[in-house]
């Protein structure tokens, strides 16, 4: 394993509550990202592309549903494995 493999490991280690919250802030922060790209994107698609981009509604509903739903089940996973550990750390 490289320097940069370990050092990932280490910051985002689930055997600590620290990594954990790093996982959640990692999530959140990838769904913010992407949704913010997506809306600079279409901005910019209607100032040069010419055709007005109009932006299906279901399709928008879909995208957002999934990000929301996978950023869900990632906050349950992490906070189910943070509350494992301090009940682990309190025996």
């Amino acid at each position: 394993m490289n320097r940069i493999d370990r050092a990932l490991n280490k910051f985002f280690d689930f055997s600590t509550v620290r990594g954990n919250i790093r996982w959640l802030l990692t999530l959140v922060t990838g769904l913010l990202v992407i949704w913010f790209i997506q809306d600079i994107l279409s901005y910019v698609y209607d100032l040069f592309g010419g055709i007005k981009y109009e932006r299906n509604e279901n399709s928008q509903r879909h995208h957002r549903v999934l990000g929301v739903s996978l950023v869900s089940v990632g906050i349950v996973l992490a906070g189910t494995n943070i509350c494992l550990l301090l009940i682990k750390k309190r025996r």
